[in-house]
């Protein structure tokens, strides 16, 4: 069994679509603190519970974390560019 102890949200759910948010949270797993990234999706209207789309790691690794999406979000912006029409 899992043992889940002081959780902390980071910043506000994002809306991933009608049904679903992403939380970043602190959390502590069997006295271990980690990173946890996780879909919630909406089982009633404004009951959001934990789906299993979702990692957790240590939160040492926020920085590499934050660099590679700094870098998929040039990828993704260079790609964008590309795709749109020639006037």
């Amino acid at each position: 069994m899992v043992d889940v102890k002081d959780e902390t949200d980071v910043g506000e759910p994002i809306r991933k679509n009608t049904r679903e948010v992403i939380r970043v949270r602190l959390a502590t797993f069997n006295g271990i603190r980690c990173l946890d990234c996780r879909t919630y999706f909406e089982r009633e209207p404004g009951d959001f519970q934990p789906s299993k789309k979702g990692f957790a790691c240590s939160p040492t690794l926020i920085p590499v974390l934050i660099e590679r999406l700094e870098e998929a979000w040039k990828v993704w912006q260079s790609e964008s560019e590309q795709a749109q029409p020639k006037e």
